[in-house]
């Protein structure tokens, strides 16, 4: 990760604010945090591999060593994660019909604010 800001310190904080949705995941739901590149958040349900949210941070802000608009992204994204989570685990999780998902929300980049949407 090139930034202007140790990255070990962006890693560290991405970490906290996982860990501030985690008591609100459903246990058959993992988390990841990649942030040894791009950052990559996902959500992943069993059997492993089938990703039910997956967000990754690719933005050039990250080659011009712009580290706050990576944390402004990493704090709107899990802001917004809380909701959807609460939206759908007032029912089962995963969906319990055969062959039917998730609607995965969206996330667009409206100058510096980030919008989701489902």
């Amino acid at each position: 990760m090139r930034t202007d800001v140790d990255s070990t310190w962006v890693g560290d904080f991405g970490r906290s604010l996982v860990e501030q949705v985690a008591p609100w995941i459903p246990p058959d739901i993992r988390t990841r945090l990649d942030d040894d590149g791009p950052v990559t958040f996902a959500l992943e349900a069993d059997p492993p591999g089938r990703a039910v949210f997956d967000f990754t941070a690719f933005t050039p802000a990250l080659e011009s060593g712009y580290a706050g608009y990576l944390v402004t992204t990493a704090l709107a994204f899990l802001n917004f994660l809380q909701d959807f989570i609460v939206l759908h685990t007032a029912s089962a999780w995963p969906p319990p019909a055969p062959g039917t998902d998730l609607e995965l929300p969206m996330l667009e980049l409206h100058d510096d604010i980030v919008v989701g949407g489902y």
